[in-house]
């Protein structure tokens, strides 16, 4: 994967996403949600032995109520869900559908992720 050219996001979500920086037990991407966009509900499994950690810090917010973060389990948000920290290995998320109301405009965020022993 090649850094600072936007891609196709997983999970069959119309979502694009930007590397920044990418490493072994690391990445870094900004996610670009265009308007009307979501991310269905799905688990980011890793290999045995490994825990998968994420960081999601949303930069331009929808209107309020969309583009809002769900998990199945515990994860810790700040500033109101705009900070959200979770276990994207373990428990199943989604990002309801994105409403920039009268603008053609998108949702960002930055999306740091990492993986630790377990």
């Amino acid at each position: 994967m090649k850094l600072w050219k936007w891609i196709h996001g997983r999970q069959e979500a119309e979502y694009s996403k930007l590397p920044l920086l990418l490493g072994k037990t690391f990445d870094f991407y900004l996610l670009k949600f265009p308007d009307k966009s979501s991310i269905p509900c799905h688990v980011d499994p890793v290999s045995s032995g490994l825990k998968h950690h994420r960081l999601n810090i949303t930069v331009r917010s929808p209107c309020i109520g969309t583009g809002r973060f769900r998990c199945s389990g515990p994860y810790k948000s700040w500033l109101g869900g705009r900070i959200v920290y979770f276990r994207p290995d373990i428990y199943s998320h989604s990002l309801t559908t994105v409403d920039m109301m009268w603008s053609n405009e998108s949702m960002y965020m930055l999306s740091f992720g990492w993986v630790t022993r377990a």
